[in-house]
């Protein structure tokens, strides 16, 4: 378990925000189909998306980094 900071997107509104994610609650990391170059989306355990600014790859990289 680790804790990472990343920023993520809104899709509604286009904004972006600093969330942190206990790697111990992701369940799944995918690309973004709709629109590949904005990032990847994080399903966490409550069952909420997060999308966040990385790209598949990175993201998989910082957790495998840190846990």
């Amino acid at each position: 378990m680790a804790l990472i900071r990343v920023t993520s997107c809104k899709v509604e509104d286009n904004l972006h925000h600093d969330v942190i994610l206990n790697t111990a609650h992701i369940v799944v990391i995918t690309h973004d189909t709709h629109k590949p170059n904005r990032g990847c989306w994080v399903q966490l355990v409550t069952g909420e998306p997060v999308l966040v600014c990385l790209s598949f790859d990175d993201m998989w990289t910082l957790i495998q980094r840190e846990t």
